[in-house]
């Protein structure tokens, strides 16, 4: 039989019940199944999104709040209040891990920003390593928005966007 964490692991994915499957994932040092359900509630999040926004021309307010207020904002709020510095820590690895790829990187920059929204300054600066985990963060996250800013470009040339958006 599985153990008890795997279970109850299992039996919170059936239910969507992400952030409940996120703290097991995590407590469980999973970062893959984590990954996987930074993802499924993003997905979540974003589908709650586009059916909110059909009915009303989205604003960055409005995405913003619907996604602090959706499955992926829950999900990280939940997991990274009440973190120790050792999970703290833990957590900015398998961000550094997840962000050298372009496929898990907005899986990384959520779960990042989470972290550094939940955390003060000074108690990000008292834990050991950081600076070189940020700072692997950061080389990785520069190529990643880069990317963002040419895809930005080549749609606001090609007029997608201004049909898309009604600009």
């Amino acid at each position: 039989a599985p153990p008890a964490g795997a279970q109850r692991l299992a039996a919170a994915l059936q239910d969507s019940d992400f952030p409940e499957a996120a703290r097991l994932a995590f407590g469980l040092k999973h970062p893959g199944r984590l990954l996987k359900i930074i993802t499924r509630a993003a997905t979540a999040t974003a589908n709650a999104s586009t059916a909110a926004a059909s009915t009303a021309i989205p604003t960055a307010a409005a995405t913003a709040a619907a996604a602090a207020g959706g499955p992926l904002g829950r999900l990280l709020s939940g997991l990274v209040g009440a973190m120790s510095d050792s999970d703290i820590r833990t957590a900015l690895e398998y961000c550094r891990d997840w962000n050298t790829h372009a496929k898990h990187c907005h899986a990384a920059q959520a779960l990042l920003g989470a972290v550094l929204r939940a955390h003060s300054p000074e108690k990000l600066l008292g834990i050991s390593g950081l600076s070189e985990l940020l700072a692997a963060l950061t080389a990785y996250s520069g190529r990643h928005f880069s990317r963002l800013d040419r895809l930005a470009l080549f749609y606001s040339k090609s007029g997608h966007f201004k049909r898309r958006f009604q600009i």
